[in-house]
């Protein structure tokens, strides 16, 4: 589980966001009880700030281009499995066209080790550390 969680100011995320410092912003609730649960801090997008978002956007143009646009499923079932394959196979071992690194390597050497475990239980509690 990551450490921090950076939301967009989706609905189901941030009732109210903040537009300049002295703001005060609004989670929701079950988004709020969610990261308690797992032990993360939420820290929202500020508003009109594209430069603080991730490359969320560009992962998504990635997937839609080169995992969805060339591919017709029967059901979703079948694009589930295909997307694991996918993922594992391509998406993963590519070379990166920023960090020029395999994304699966990165994740493996760099950002394994930031990762949270996840609660022992689905009423709360850390799982044990087992690095």
């Amino acid at each position: 589980m990551p450490r921090t969680l950076v939301p967009d100011n989706l609905k189901s995320a941030v009732i109210k966001a903040a537009f300049n410092l002295s703001d005060d912003i609004a989670l929701n609730r079950s988004y709020r009880e969610m990261a308690r649960h797992y032990g993360c801090v939420i820290d929202p997008t500020p508003a009109y700030s594209p430069q603080k978002k991730g490359k969320v956007e560009a992962m998504i143009r990635y997937v839609k281009g080169n995992f969805f646009a060339p591919r017709v499923f029967r059901d979703i079932d079948q694009a589930r499995e295909e997307l694991v394959v996918w993922n594992e196979e391509i998406a993963s071992q590519r070379k990166h066209a920023t960090t020029y690194r395999r994304p699966r390597e990165l994740f493996e050497e760099v950002e394994r080790a930031t990762l949270l475990a996840l609660p022992a239980s689905r009423r709360g509690g850390r799982a044990p550390d087992n690095s």
